[in-house]
């Protein structure tokens, strides 16, 4: 399998200057109950990604009990990645500020797919990466014998 190119951005950056060349893929992740923006351009495929931004279950006084993304949450995105990992020229994924949920995903795809960069450098660019994410992303992957225990 070719090494698939995979980048981090903030929303506004997709939503005000990102142009997506041919068979680009987009993961849009958003806040539960919120809409993903109008990229500027048209992607080959795109998943929206609904999850908050958190490392544990809370009561929030306006949404109630919230937490961080769960096992259901995450099986359906690998589908998606997997559906499109043969024929994907690039994957772009966005999240609100791109340092938290985006790179967690990016570097939990890069487990199992051959991305560029690496893992290495993804977790040296995003130190603050979203690490209960990142593992529910994980253990998706290890449960669909994706990434080997």
């Amino acid at each position: 399998m070719a090494t698939i190119p995979i980048e981090v951005h903030i929303e506004a950056s997709i939503k005000e200057a990102y142009r997506p060349q041919p068979g680009e893929v987009l993961i849009a992740i958003t806040e539960p109950g919120q809409t993903p923006i109008t990229p500027l351009g048209t992607f080959a495929a795109t998943y929206h990604l609904a999850a908050w931004d958190l490392p544990r279950t809370i009561d929030h006084p306006k949404y109630g009990r919230i937490g961080p993304l769960t096992l259901n949450d995450a099986a359906p995105l690998l589908e998606f990645v997997l559906k499109h990992r043969n024929t994907m020229s690039k994957l772009v994924i966005y999240c609100k500020a791109g340092v938290a949920r985006s790179p967690a995903v990016a570097i939990a795809l890069s487990e199992w797919l051959p991305t560029s960069p690496h893992i290495y450098q993804l977790i040296e660019t995003h130190p603050c990466f979203n690490r209960p994410t990142y593992r529910t992303l994980c253990q998706a992957a290890i449960e669909k014998e994706l990434l080997l225990t």
